[in-house]
């Protein structure tokens, strides 16, 4: 347990990074069609950053090696978009959708160059400055993803029946990357898959509806952690796997129970035993979910859950001993309630309570050393009021009100402290 007040950074290594989103969405009527589309831009600059990596830590805050990894003129830009033409007609009882779309999506990334301080021992529970060291800073990699998908969606609802809906994808992915070192050649990866997704309920009884769905999917994997030696490298995109199903009962016209099981299988990447980023196996997330939504009485709403997941990884790394089945910084449970409270006969004020709890996390690769179970409260206010025509709301907010102290491990390994006792006040104005 260390002081979480107290910055243990390099005074000289302070991130700087910039960031733009923007876009524009159309909705345009065409006779019995609709069109819609939308246009986005996103891009992030990050001309300087640090990342403070405490290796080998022990029990009493001595750090075996401690390594600051700093990188320059780095970022990304991604513009992407979709135009989707919709026919909707309706025959007796049935309502029917038919969705056409096109998505494309072009990304381009600078990564690499980084150098790699190395400070020595150092602590993980005081101050330990060192002397600003000149950088040097090498050329960056380049990566360029492009990726057009085709689809065709079929909608069916059936009043006081249920619904289907229907949708099959066609995708052309492709992602090049270009290292500054010479002795490593450009590489390129192409997929083209067809993705399809399959949905549907039926009404059992007045109030309880039996659901199922399959969807196949392509995404991308995350960028490689910053302890990896191949930071911020992005696998190729990687195709997933989800089925789901359960039961949703309507205990009043404004309060929801639903309980569902679910497996989502994916290629598993984590860091090997020389650190690389790589593909280690896949892994399957089954679990069950049960949550309770809506008014429980007038100016009560409570939004809350329980996630039980039961995570493994399978392949040849597992087999080996490598690594355990179970992935690191997974929980086996997650719950969650909020509540809010708006006072009869007024509008101006709101009053919140929120409760979130974890399980033990799996702390390493082997699954002998886990972070224990944690949970935080936190309080709330709302208070809605105009100054002239402006309405404006003013936020009051108290996170982890008893302070609990407790660890949150990161997929690569790492340990983050839960932030402690925390006060913030918002002012937002709607012009």
């Amino acid at each position: 347990r260390i002081s979480r007040s107290i910055d243990l950074g390099q005074p000289w290594a302070q991130n700087k990074s910039t960031g733009t989103t923007l876009g524009t969405i159309m909705k345009l009527p065409l006779g019995k069609l609709k069109l819609e589309a939308g246009l986005f831009r996103s891009t992030r600059d990050d001309p300087l950053s640090f990342a403070d990596l405490e290796l080998g830590t022990e029990r009493d805050g001595r750090v075996a090696n401690r390594i600051v990894i700093a990188d320059d003129d780095n970022g990304s830009g991604s513009t992407s978009g979709e135009a989707r033409l919709t026919r909707v007609w309706q025959d007796g009882g049935l309502r029917h959708s038919l969705i056409a779309a096109l998505r494309g999506r072009s990304q381009s990334r600078a990564f690499g160059g980084q150098q790699r301080v190395l400070l020595g021992s150092s602590r993980a529970d005081a101050r330990d400055d060192r002397p600003e060291p000149g950088l040097t800073f090498g050329a960056n990699n380049q990566s360029k993803v492009r990726q057009f998908t085709y689809s065709l969606g079929y909608a069916l609802q059936w009043n006081g029946r249920g619904s289907l809906s229907l949708a099959v994808q066609k995708s052309d992915y492709r992602k090049d990357t270009s290292f500054a070192d010479p002795l490593l050649a450009k590489t390129v990866s192409r997929d083209q898959p067809f993705l399809f997704s399959a949905n549907g309920s039926v009404n059992i009884l007045a109030g309880l509806t039996a659901y199922a769905g399959y969807v196949r999917g392509l995404e991308e994997s995350a960028v490689a952690p910053d302890i990896a030696t191949n930071r911020d490298e992005a696998p190729p995109a990687i195709r997933t796997n989800q089925k789901d199903a359960g039961l949703r009962y309507a205990i009043t016209p404004k309060l929801s129970l639903i309980a569902g099981v679910f497996e989502v299988r994916k290629p598993y990447f984590n860091i090997d035993s020389t650190r690389r980023f790589r593909q280690l196996g896949s892994v399957s997330n089954r679990g069950i979910e049960i949550s309770l939504t809506g008014s429980i009485v007038p100016g009560l709403t409570v939004v809350a859950g329980t996630l039980l997941l039961d995570p493994k990884i399978s392949g040849p790394e597992v087999i080996a001993g490598a690594i355990q089945e179970r992935p690191v910084g997974s929980f086996r449970r997650r719950s969650i309630a909020n509540l809010d409270w708006k006072p009869k006969g007024q509008e101006a004020w709101s009053f919140d309570l929120a409760f979130e709890s974890y399980s033990s996390e799996t702390g390493n690769s082997q699954n002998d050393f886990v972070a224990p179970p944690r949970e935080t409260i936190g309080i709330g206010t709302r208070f809605r009021f105009k100054l002239g025509n402006t309405k404006l709301l003013l936020r009051g907010q108290v996170t982890n009100v008893f302070n609990a102290y407790g660890w949150r491990v990161s997929s690569s390994g790492g340990f983050t402290y839960a932030l402690p006792r925390t006060a913030t006040i918002n002012l937002a104005a709607d012009f």
